[in-house]
C-alpha cells in the first residue's frame, strides 16, 4: 500500500522555449542554406550544435521523476537514468527528513535540475524533498513538490515501523 506517491516532469518553459528557438534557428539555417554560405561559422560546428541542443531538448521534455513511499520501502525512478525502479528498504534508513529550502537558492542550481557529488540527488523541482541517510553511509535526496504531504507520509511510515 502506498503512503505517498508522486510523479514529476521538468516543465521550466522559459528554458524549453529558449532551446527550442535555438534548435529551430539552426534548423532553418540548414534548410535555407544560410549556414553553408556564412563565413563566421563552420557547418560542421553548426550541425554538432544542432544535434546537441536537440538531444538536450529531448532530454528535458522526457525527464520523469517518480517516487512512492510504502510501509516497507521507498521506491524511486529518475527516467532516463533509471529504467527500473530503485528501492530503499525502510530498515536500511538511518535518518530521513523533509527538506524545504528557500526558493532562491534552489533555483540557482541549474534551473531546478539538480546533480550532486556528495549524495545521489534526483530532483526536477530544486532542493525541496526527502533527504535520506542510509546505515551504510550513502546519502540520497529525492525532490518533491508536495513537502507537507511528504512529511505526513514519512511520519506515518516512521510510526508504523516503531510499532514493530
Amino acid at each position: 500500500m502506498n503512503l505517498y506517491k508522486e510523479e514529476q516532469t521538468y516543465r521550466n518553459w522559459e528554458w524549453i522555449v529558449f532551446i527550442g528557438v535555438l534548435v529551430a534557428g539552426l534548423g532553418y539555417g540548414f534548410i535555407t542554406g544560410n549556414i553553408q554560405n556564412a563565413s563566421q561559422i563552420s557547418p560542421m560546428w553548426a550541425m554538432a550544435s544542432l544535434m546537441a541542443l536537440s538531444f538536450f531538448l529531448f532530454y528535458l521534455l522526457n525527464v520523469r521523476m517518480r517516487f512512492a513511499i510504502t510501509e516497507k520501502s521507498i521506491n524511486y525512478q529518475y527516467f532516463p537514468l533509471h529504467y527500473k525502479k530503485q528501492k530503499i528498504k525502510i530498515e536500511d534508513v538511518d535518518y530521513c527528513a523533509v527538506v524545504d529550502n528557500p526558493s532562491l537558492p534552489s533555483t540557482m542550481n541549474g534551473s531546478n535540475l539538480s546533480f550532486a557529488t556528495q549524495e545521489k540527488m534526483f530532483s526536477v523541482c530544486g532542493r525541496k524533498g526527502l533527504d535520506i541517510r542510509l546505515k551504510n553511509g550513502d546519502r540520497v535526496f529525492l525532490g518533491s513538490k508536495n513537502a507537507k504531504e511528504l512529511q505526513s507520509a514519512i511520519t506515518k511510515c516512521i510510526d508504523r515501523t516503531e510499532q514493530f
